[in-house]
């Protein structure tokens, strides 16, 4: 190809257009368990095509990582996704494309939040896309970032519990008046999960249940796996172990259907407090280790809690 440089960019094209046709056809946004099948089987080329038009500045680059994101982050390459985040942000400041440049801004943000990354610079960079959005005068893209969404899951990451509130009662506002029902159960279930961070725990589990009925309904077979292992939290708090074991193993199978790493952590954990509370340390305290570093894998930020957890039980062996 070197020595024919003119035939290299044709065929480079036609390989790119080619991808970008195949992605606008499947998108990881739409949450479609199908649509990730034919992602995993088209992965490496789907990567190598996106890296040779990010490096070379092509616009069908930015489209594709938009399609390809939320596949990136319910796989767990989180660092491939923070890698290539950046440089589209780059590119779609440089072309002028704001609405791009605002969600994968809005998106990196998030992902800041979720692997640890720096973050007060997290949380301002996610003010910048909801200041810049008030400025220009486009409530539209309040939908299109998602921006309200991330914001008040960086403040549950912080514990300020008011403003995470705040931010996910917003968005669930939001989710009410465009009718979009996906968002209205995100939101439904990060104030459930505000609620027992503030060990409401009651309150907590009818709001996780809500939400599982709701999922159920929609159907949203991921949403499904996270209200019951949210409602399995919950109820190991609450000591109604047999229940408990039933939402642990609904949430596990739905982990599997979609082969997603941050929702078996969940797991692991979720698993690891129930036998603690039942007096089983060993087999909790290999469960905590195992969750700890499926979390440390991704990158996640909830590592703290199993660590926590392996300390606590190691204490507890010693």
């Amino acid at each position: 190809m070197s020595e024919v440089p003119e035939w290299e960019h044709k065929a480079r094209e036609r390989w790119v257009k080619w991808y970008l046709k195949f992605m606008i056809q499947h998108d990881s946004d739409n949450e479609d368990r199908s649509v990730l099948v034919a992602l995993d089987e088209e992965f490496e080329n789907i990567i190598a095509t996106l890296v040779w038009a990010l490096e070379n500045h092509h616009l069908a680059s930015l489209t594709i990582m938009q399609r390809i994101w939320y596949y990136l982050y319910i796989r767990g390459h989180w660092q491939q996704c923070k890698q290539y985040s950046m440089q589209a942000i780059e590119l779609a400041s440089m072309k002028g494309n704001i609405t791009v440049r605002l969600d994968l801004a809005s998106r990196l943000g998030w992902l800041l939040i979720e692997q640890e990354g720096p973050e007060q610079e997290a949380i301002e960079q996610l003010h910048c896309v909801e200041n810049e959005i008030v400025t220009l005068q486009q409530p539209i893209l309040f939908e299109k970032t998602n921006v309200l969404r991330y914001l008040g899951q960086a403040y549950l990451a912080k514990d300020v519990f008011e403003k995470a509130e705040e931010y996910e009662v917003r968005f669930l506002d939001l989710g009410l008046q465009t009718g979009n029902k996906r968002n209205v159960w995100i939101a439904h279930y990060y104030l459930a999960l505000i609620q027992f961070r503030r060990g409401q725990v009651e309150q907590a589990r009818r709001a996780y249940q809500e939400a599982l009925v709701e999922a159920q309904r929609l159907p949203l077979e991921r949403a499904e796996g996270y209200s019951a292992c949210g409602l399995a939290r919950t109820l190991i708090e609450l000591e109604q172990f047999e229940e408990t074991e039933h939402w642990l193993e609904h949430a596990e199978e739905m982990a599997n259907r979609w082969k997603e790493p941050l929702l078996h952590a969940h797991i692991l954990l979720g698993k690891a407090h129930l036998l603690l509370k039942q007096e089983q340390l060993n087999e909790a305290h290999t469960l905590a280790l195992a969750a700890l570093d499926s979390y440390r894998r991704l990158g996640s930020r909830d590592h703290r809690y199993a660590a926590e957890l392996v300390a606590h039980l190691e204490n507890e062996l010693a």
